[in-house]
């Protein structure tokens, strides 16, 4: 894999799915919302349906770890927080 991939660095803001286990008073659980964390990484691949970041690499062997797929319909926000020029 080519290091020109590695160019933008993102944090991407989508909603996620929130669960628990915990038992609580059912007009509590009305008021609960789903989550909207950060996901860090180097842009991969981007297209209508997906983002998928990585925020590992290993140049040796060419490969990449700790990905994230995101799908595009589920993204709040997406900042760039480093872009090489």
């Amino acid at each position: 894999m080519s290091s020109k991939l590695f160019k933008k660095f993102v944090r991407v803001h989508a909603v996620d799915h929130t669960a628990a286990i915990d038992w609580k008073d059912i007009e509590d659980v009305k008021r609960e919302t789903p989550n909207v964390p950060w996901y860090t990484g180097f842009i991969i691949h981007r297209d209508k349906d997906k983002i998928i970041i990585a925020s590992d690499y290993d140049p040796i062997a060419g490969d990449i770890g700790n990905r994230t797929i995101i799908p595009t319909n589920t993204i709040k926000k997406i900042e760039t927080l480093f872009e090489e020029k």
